[in-house]
């Protein structure tokens, strides 16, 4: 029995005369970790694009604990569990650190718009526990400290933390993380602190891994597998044609 959550079967993307996405079978499994690497413009913030439901397939299918996706928005897939981060910091810059990471446990919260709006007891219960939920995950990525700050005062590496942690806060079963390394440091280490972060909490909490990066030197030592979009350096378990 397969232990894959999720596969993307004959997966393509053409925006006009432009294939961005070509022909991609790829499977991630639970409790490992699937790398995707490839140079600039190989598609792979495509792949995750399609994946976590922001543009739909021309073509092809992506399966998700054995269902198919189909065309279920972001939104839903976020509440299967799919969660990912962005190559471009996106934070409230509104809100404090630990509010920030609060606002992933939105698709796992049940309180409704009037207990919000009345501030009825039901609705601040689940506030608090949110609240001690999002320190947990501010702790994971070693930020605990940070939780009053406001993110934009944080550095770049930081602030790519504080985006895992409130991707954590969703309690993800699958984990995109699209280029999670500050731009200045693709030559980091891999066991710097953006490699252990999400594999403590895979350890942690069970679930899939999948990240990309530009060059096979930044796969994690751990990756159970790694698919690389370049055909010139074809390697590994399963491919990604450009």
């Amino acid at each position: 029995m397969s232990s894959s959550i999720l596969e993307t079967k004959g997966l393509c993307k053409a925006f006009g005369g432009l294939t961005a996405v070509d022909e991609v079978d790829l499977s991630v499994e639970t409790g490992r970790i699937t790398s995707v690497i490839g140079p600039n413009g190989a598609g792979k913030t495509t792949l995750f694009n399609l994946i976590a439901g922001v543009y739909m397939p021309s073509s092809g299918e992506i399966y998700f604990e054995g269902k198919p996706l189909g065309n279920a928005p972001p939104h839903k897939r976020a509440a299967l569990g799919i969660a990912r981060t962005f190559q471009n910091v996106l934070l409230f810059d509104n809100m404090t650190a630990l509010e920030n990471v609060m606002t992933g446990q939105h698709p796992r919260s049940r309180y409704g718009f009037f207990e919000a709006a009345l501030r009825l007891p039901k609705a601040h219960r689940e506030e608090e526990t949110i609240s001690l939920k999002a320190k947990q995950y501010l702790n994971l990525v070693g930020l605990g400290m940070y939780s009053d700050r406001n993110p934009l005062s944080l550095p770049l590496g930081q602030q790519k933390l504080l985006t895992i942690a409130r991707a954590l806060a969703t309690e993800p079963r699958l984990l995109l993380l699209d280029e999670p390394g500050p731009q200045r440091t693709h030559q980091a280490h891999p066991g710097d602190g953006h490699h252990r972060c999400p594999r403590r909490a895979r350890h942690g909490f069970g679930y899939g891994h999948c990240r990309m990066g530009h060059r096979p030197r930044q796969r994690p030592e751990d990756s159970g597998r790694h698919c690389l979009t370049d055909p010139e350096e074809q390697e590994g378990h399963c491919s990604l044609p450009r």
